[in-house]
């Protein structure tokens, strides 16, 4: 349902961290895509939370062993 939807994306938001996107960080996605053989939404989420030091939480494979993510 709806409603169960928008409670779900409240959770999801009271527990994330999120970042706008700018310029520096596209620009070094582009440069991380290239270098880590990434797809490019998946090197702006990767440059995304290295930029920020944070940890990257997924259950996405494709970002298996790279630095400062876990596999969840």
């Amino acid at each position: 349902s709806k409603k169960e939807i928008q409670e779900k994306m409240s959770f999801i938001k009271s527990k994330s961290l999120i970042i706008n996107l700018d310029a520096k960080i596209a620009e070094r996605a582009c440069e991380i895509a290239e270098e880590k053989d990434l797809g490019a939404v998946d090197a702006l989420i990767y440059t995304t939370a290295i930029l920020n030091n944070a940890t990257l939480l997924t259950l996405d494979n494709d970002f298996r062993n790279l630095s400062n993510v876990k596999i969840l």
